[in-house]
């Protein structure tokens, strides 16, 4: 992993809906919220993230689409603050998370992440802890983090119940 920059809330979900757009599972939801809105697809495709009206618009099309600042859907629970404010996911402690994070500051090393990829999104199957972790320290990620790919057919992946 690289470390470029710090992004912005606005970044996140401009390259959220850019990423959900092209998914043959998601993409009409997508596009009857900005119909609904009265704004084209190249508000996703092609974001102005200086434009303000653009951040509100795409904003509000999350919200409809997936729950975004509503607290439902993938985004229900979804903490305004992180795990080193000490906010809980369904009542589990973050001990053990802040915990890998000081083993992997101090050298430990986790065994890969194993992934499924159709060549255009890749899911993580197995390692949502260690990944977590590592984005508890990304300078760490940049020499330790190792993952097992593995890849198939949209087709298929779509046809899986947790996808």
């Amino acid at each position: 992993m690289e470390y470029i920059c710090e992004s912005s809330e606005n970044e996140m979900i401009a390259l959220f809906l850019q990423t959900e757009i092209r998914s043959e599972r998601y993409r009409d939801e997508i596009l009857q919220a900005l119909s609904g809105f009265g704004a084209r697809e190249s508000v996703i495709l092609e974001p102005d993230i200086g434009s303000d009206g653009e951040n509100v618009l795409r904003r509000k099309v999350l919200a409809r689409f997936r729950g975004y600042g509503e607290d439902r859907e993938i985004f229900e629970g979804f903490p305004a603050v992180n795990i080193r404010n000490g906010v809980e996911i369904f009542g589990v402690s973050n001990d053990g998370f802040l915990a890998g994070a000081k083993a992997l500051l101090d050298g430990a090393a986790f065994p890969p992440m194993i992934l499924v990829s159709d060549n255009e999104e890749t899911i993580v199957l197995e390692g949502h802890f260690r990944l977590t972790v590592y984005m508890l320290e990304p300078v760490c990620a940049k020499d330790k983090l190792k993952v097992m790919i593995g890849y198939t057919s949209k087709e298929k992946l779509m046809k899986w119940s947790l996808y």
